[in-house]
């Protein structure tokens, strides 16, 4: 069962040259440099005006603000949709083992990318410690 999520997962995901929010591309091209850390360092390391937290149903999604969803395609995935769906968020970005979901008041339209696992394959470790 998880294979075939896996395989549904990368039937949708794109790389850095399939996104079209230059956010996103300056994130992807910053994780593909970073060998030495896991996914979240990464990413934090990128997002550095950033908060970072992790997704509760109650949540109010503030700006500058990343919200964390563990395993958004097993068993965070009521929590992930939940997340993807609030009326707050404007970007959600799918990375089959992590999620994350933001409001960024420079962001007018709501974007859900789905990010194929080339783009991070060099990074060590893509688990939250």
């Amino acid at each position: 069962m998880k294979y075939i999520k896996y395989l549904r997962y990368l039937s949708k995901a794109k790389g850095r040259h399939g996104v079209h929010s230059p956010f996103v591309y300056g994130l992807l091209e910053h994780l593909k440099h970073q060998k030495d850390r896991n996914l979240l360092e990464a990413i934090k390391s990128y997002c550095i005006h950033y908060k970072f937290d992790y997704f509760e149903t109650q949540t109010n999604l503030c700006d500058k603000t990343m919200y964390i969803v563990k395993k958004p395609h097993t068993t965070g995935k009521i929590k992930w949709q939940m997340a993807k769906n609030h009326p707050d968020t404007k970007i959600s970005l799918d990375f089959f083992s992590l999620g994350f979901v933001m409001n960024r008041t420079a962001q007018y339209n709501v974007e859900h990318f789905i990010l194929i696992k080339s783009v991070w394959h060099s990074l060590k470790s893509i688990s939250i410690k």
